[in-house]
């Protein structure tokens, strides 16, 4: 018997409006506000279990009366601290917010800062899947950009699938980043977990970058082993495995290969029989107007920041425990500006280009899979798509769960415009 499938409009914490979209054993929340997706959760037991983080200053943005200016100007430079959780999308810039070209654009984008409308919710005439679409102008004449974006869940599955339109309405050609910015959090994430992805070729930010305080990794390093990853101080450490607080936070990067059908990361919690799942065309199959993205980030924020809003106050504990799952063309989370002075890294590009008037689109999934009595305590090692969804490859066996895993479905109902009417 299928699950049914709904969207309702509501009001979430902190008076956001917000879609719930789910089936009766898969549901995420998406808000207007930033695009963000605090809950996607599933059925375990008699309870759900949400997958993403939501920080624990989430809407706590200071008053200046309440004598913390020093925190209050922080949420003000950078209102995205106020509503961060779980995934969002990054447009035009996934990073830092230096100028380019004059324009100033707030870090990871306006798509992460700025309020989308809702256009439509509902399901299809078959109650196949549930959806909400949302529509957002940059607010920007420079860079003026176009963003129309669908979410949906479909009937019988634990996967929320997302359609990003991004259309290039300005005078001239310009170039972007692009990103998903998936954040997992307590009560999945948790010490052990595993963490894989598509990437075989790693880096870490060079010398200059916001983790040059706060990480252990080395500087401007290069490798090609998520277990071997080189320490500042000498040595190695095997980044995947999930450590607990451990005071350190770091970012790298992978490069998704060039021939591969799909990008993927994955981290897997052998305690709830779980593996979280994001998936994207990759370079073997995207198409011309299609978007694909180049990069597997994990920002491991693991207690790194002893500063406001991360800590309570200015030298107290990192009171943030949760890993970024990203994925991205971009350099590093350095923001757009050093993404077009890079142009490449690690052989892949580090910006988007569309020509005046052009459009494309990305397809992008992410997935709360139930891994049964096969679940192992190791990570993923490889993903294919397959007829009846993906196959998740580890050292000795393998595991199909039921998905859009080539995302042909979702690249179909794309090209249908008026699916959503």
């Amino acid at each position: 018997m299928k699950s049914s499938v709904q969207a309702k409009p509501v009001v979430e914490s902190g008076f956001r409006n917000a879609v719930a979209l789910g089936n009766g054993i898969f549901r995420v929340l998406v808000d207007a506000e930033g695009g963000m997706i605090p809950e996607l959760s599933r059925k375990c037991g008699d309870t759900f279990i949400n997958a993403h983080w939501l920080p624990w200053f989430r809407g706590m943005a200071p008053s200046p009366e309440a004598g913390n200016l020093q925190s209050h100007e922080l949420f003000q430079k950078i209102p995205l601290l106020e509503r961060i959780a779980g995934n969002f999308p990054c447009v035009p810039s996934f990073g830092d917010s230096d100028p380019v070209d004059g324009v100033e654009i707030p870090p990871h984008g306006w798509t992460a800062n700025e309020q989308w409308q809702l256009e439509s919710a509902g399901t299809d005439e078959n109650k196949r899947y549930a959806w909400a679409r949302f529509q957002m102008t940059s607010p920007s004449d420079r860079m003026k950009l176009e963003f129309e974006k669908t979410d949906l869940v479909f009937a019988d599955e634990s996967v929320h699938y997302s359609i990003l339109r991004i259309k290039n309405l300005s005078t001239k050609d310009i170039e972007i980043n692009a990103a998903w910015h998936n954040t997992i959090g307590f009560p999945f994430l948790t010490k052990n977990c595993k963490i894989s992805a598509s990437a075989k070729n790693f880096s870490t930010p060079p010398k200059g970058s916001e983790f040059d305080m706060t990480g252990r990794l080395a500087i401007g390093s290069k490798f090609t082993d998520l277990d071997r990853a080189p320490l500042r101080d000498g040595g190695t450490v095997d980044l995947a495995i999930v450590p607990d607080m451990i005071g350190y936070t770091d970012f790298i990067t992978g490069a998704v290969p060039k021939e591969a059908k799909l990008g993927w990361s994955a981290c897997v919690n052998s305690e709830l029989s779980l593996a979280y799942i994001t998936w994207f065309m990759g370079p073997d199959t995207v198409q011309t107007d299609e978007i694909g993205l180049c990069f597997n980030n994990f920002w491991m924020q693991y207690g790194g920041r002893p500063y406001a809003p991360w800590a309570m106050y200015e030298g107290a504990p990192d009171q943030t425990f949760c890993l970024g799952m990203e994925n991205s063309i971009g350099a590093w989370a350095n923001g757009l500006a050093d993404s077009i002075a890079k142009k490449e890294l690690l052989g892949r590009p580090t910006t988007l280009k569309l020509s005046c008037g052009e459009q494309k689109t990305l397809l992008y999934a992410t997935g709360l899979f139930d891994l049964g009595s096969e679940a192992l305590d190791e990570p993923v090692k490889h993903i294919e798509p397959t007829s009846a969804g993906l196959r998740l490859e580890f050292n000795h066996v393998a595991i199909s769960v039921k998905a859009d895993g080539s995302l042909e479905r979702l690249r179909s109902i794309a090209r249908s415009n008026d699916c959503f009417a």
